[in-house]
Parts: C-alpha cells; structure tokens; sequence
C-alpha cells in the first residue's frame, strides 16, 4: 500500500507513471514528492521541495543526468529534481532522501499545462501561450518559444485566446551537404486546435497552423 502522512495535491495531473519501472510520484500539500513501486508499494525516493509553498500542477519523470523529475506550477514556477548520489555498493538503504532542488520563476506567467523532453532537452508549454526549452545538463533555458495568437491567461473568459494544450519532442532528417542529419522539433499543440512546428533554439514557430483543427484534444506520438 501506498501512503502518505498528509494529503495529496488535489489536481489529477500532479500524478505521473514511468513504464516499465512501473514508478509513480505524488505531490503532496507540503511540498515533498515521493516516488514509489506502483507493484510493491515501497517507497524508493522521496525528494523534498526547499521552498515548501509550490503548487504543482504538473510532473514528468525525466531521469536523464542528475535530472529525475520535472515539476511545474500554478504560477509558472518550474523545479527540476535532482537526483540523489547512492552508493551502490551497500545493501539495503533506506529510501533516498533529497534536497536538492533548482527552482526557476519568472519565465512563465501562469500554470503549467505539459512538460515533454527528449535526450538533450526538457521543455515546459502552459497558459501563457509560450514553451521554455532547457538543457537537462545543467538545467539552463536556451529558449523561449512565443506561440501565435493572445495568451489565454491574460483574459481567460474569452474563448479565443490560446494557451499550450500539448506538445512533443520530434525527430526530422535533414541533408546537410552530403549526408542526413537528425534535428530535434517541438510539435505543438494549442487549445483552439491549431498545430505549430517549431525548434528548440527558434523564438518563433517555424510552420505555423500545419493543421487547424478545433477537434484535436491532445497529439498522438509522432515517429
């Protein structure tokens, strides 16, 4: 059995699942995320956020590097958690406990709707209508991606503002002189339906409105 000493974060999607580990990480209202065996129920990590006060309203485990998990909040803030230095030489140890956290504020202005990351970067897209790209090692943002149309968090009655609903890491060959090259891009989707091709380094889509659809409620993966 899975528990906790005191609630967990009401928002559904404050909770994610790694296959085929089979691990799934709780938030819980002071600010701790545990991480446990979905089959056993053990507790394998629990990492503590420092600034105790953060809603999350979003969880990605990454575990690429140090990096393990990616959070996002209700005001913008982003936290990566670090991973903790086990010795893998003793027997039996206890579940890993872990301070160290990296909070970052003031690069998205309202919540976070997805996170999605691939081998190099980990990225963040929310109702600000923008996507902040970072470089897992080292956690550095290299990008902020303004997407077309006003922010939905600016006026959140009007139903024609837009706002980051989902968004995928994809892999496109190009030729470079006489060989082809792999090059990451962001598709995007937004809540009014329309798709936008972008790259993690560009601050600006580079197709807009490759598909307009109002019917599309999330992407599907895309190889």
């Amino acid at each position: 059995m899975i528990t906790h000493t005191k609630p967990l974060k009401s928002r559904a999607n404050g909770v994610t699942e790694l296959n085929p580990q089979k691990l799934i990480a709780f938030v819980d209202n002071s600010g701790i995320l545990q991480v446990n065996n979905v089959n056993s129920g053990n507790l394998l990590m629990s990492l503590t956020n420092q600034t105790n006060k953060l809603l999350v309203s979003r969880i990605c485990f990454v575990n690429v590097g140090r990096v393990y998990i990616a959070a996002g909040c209700i005001d913008g803030t982003i936290v990566f958690f670090f991973r903790p230095i086990v010795d893998s030489t003793k027997e039996n140890q206890t579940p890993q406990s872990m301070e160290q956290s990296l909070v970052k504020r003031g690069v998205h202005e309202a919540d976070i709707t997805c996170i999605s990351f691939n081998t190099e970067y980990v990225a963040f897209g929310g109702h600000d209508n923008k996507i902040s790209v970072w470089k897992i090692l080292g956690a550095q943002r290299v990008q902020t991606i303004q997407l077309p149309g006003v922010a939905y968090s600016t006026q959140p009655d009007n139903v024609d503002l837009r706002a980051v609903t989902d968004f995928k890491f994809i892999t496109i060959k190009k030729k470079d002189g006489s060989k082809w090259i792999s090059v990451p891009h962001i598709l995007v989707l937004q809540n009014t339906g329309h798709v936008h091709l972008c790259q993690p380094r560009q601050s600006t889509p580079i197709a807009e409105n490759i598909i307009d659809s109002g019917c599309l409620d999330g992407l599907f993966d895309v190889s």
